[in-house]
């Protein structure tokens, strides 16, 4: 099963975004050049996200015939492992953003 571990390595994640500008300071165009970032970032680790599961599912059907049930469970563990941690960072990189727009927003509003 180790082409299979290559095999999901041929998947590329996107690397993680840049600390977004503190919303308290940032101008209004830093914070939508922020949010297209983030934007993208999401839609990179959704085709991340779609590359692991073809390549989980290309691996299955590859092997099942040839494979034991305990290998197909480990490309299966190898898949879901990778699949979480994508997850975890998309939802650590967007919240890290959606702090700084509600600080952006809490600075935009009228004081009186």
């Amino acid at each position: 099963m180790q082409s299979a571990s290559g095999a999901f390595f041929s998947c590329h994640a996107p690397p993680d975004l840049q600390t977004p500008p503190d919303g308290a300071l940032a101008t209004k165009d830093q914070m939508i050049a922020a949010r297209r970032a983030t934007s993208t970032f999401n839609d990179d680790m959704n085709h991340y996200l779609a590359c692991l599961q073809s390549t989980a599912d290309n691996l299955k059907t590859q092997y099942r015939s040839s494979a034991s049930a305990q290998d197909l469970a480990q490309v299966e563990a190898m898949h879901t492992d990778l699949h979480n941690a994508a997850v975890d960072r998309l939802q650590s990189n967007v919240q890290r953003f959606n702090k700084e727009l509600v600080k952006f927003k809490a600075s935009q509003s009228p004081r009186g």
